[in-house]
């Protein structure tokens, strides 16, 4: 596979988006921590 491709695929906003997608997916994982709902209130805007 090509380096070109690779970088086209991998963009800073694909970055960011995975980066909500990672928070949402820890509120998951961790419901029993206080203020839970905030990172599904800000993961959610974040990964669309």
């Amino acid at each position: 596979m090509n380096f070109a491709k690779i970088f086209d695929i991998i963009t800073p906003l694909m970055i960011i988006a995975l980066m909500g997608v990672i928070i949402i997916g820890y509120g998951f994982v961790h419901p029993q921590q206080e203020n839970n709902v905030l990172q599904f209130i800000f993961g959610i805007p974040i990964a669309l």
